[in-house]
C-alpha cells in the first residue's frame, strides 16, 4: 500500500460508513489501524476519532483493507492473530456479522 495514514483512514472510513448504513451496533467501536490513526463507529456513526469505546479492534492497514473489501472475514483475522481484540466480544462479533454480510451481498451481485 502506498497510501498516507490519512487516505487510508479517509478509505476506511468510507467504506464503513457504507456497510453499516441504516445498521446499529449495539455498542461503540474503535478500529485502530496501525500506524494510520483510529476510527470510531457509534451512535453518532462513522468518524476518525480515538476516544474510549466498548471494544478496540486493532490490526495493520493491509489487514483492515483485506476484512473491508471481503478477502478476509473478521473472525479468520482473528483466530490467525492478525486481528487483536479488547473489550465486549459480542459488540465485536456483531460488527463482524455486519461486515460479512455487507460483503456477501456484494460479492453476490458481481
Amino acid at each position: 500500500m502506498n497510501d498516507t495514514a490519512n487516505d487510508i483512514l479517509h478509505k476506511a472510513q468510507a467504506i464503513l460508513a457504507s456497510k453499516l448504513e441504516g445498521t446499529r451496533l449495539g455498542g461503540s467501536v474503535k478500529l485502530v489501524i496501525e500506524t494510520a490513526g483510529a476510527i470510531v463507529i457509534d451512535g453518532q456513526g462513522v468518524r476518525l476519532d480515538a476516544c474510549e469505546t466498548d471494544v478496540v479492534l486493532q490490526a495493520d492497514a493491509e489487514t483492515f483493507h483485506l476484512i473491508l473489501t471481503g478477502g478476509l472475514s473478521p473472525m479468520a483475522a482473528y483466530m490467525g492473530g492478525r486481528l487483536r481484540m479488547e473489550g465486549r466480544a459480542e459488540i465485536a462479533i456483531q460488527l463482524a456479522d455486519i461486515l460479512g454480510q455487507a460483503s456477501g451481498a456484494k460479492n453476490a451481485h458481481q
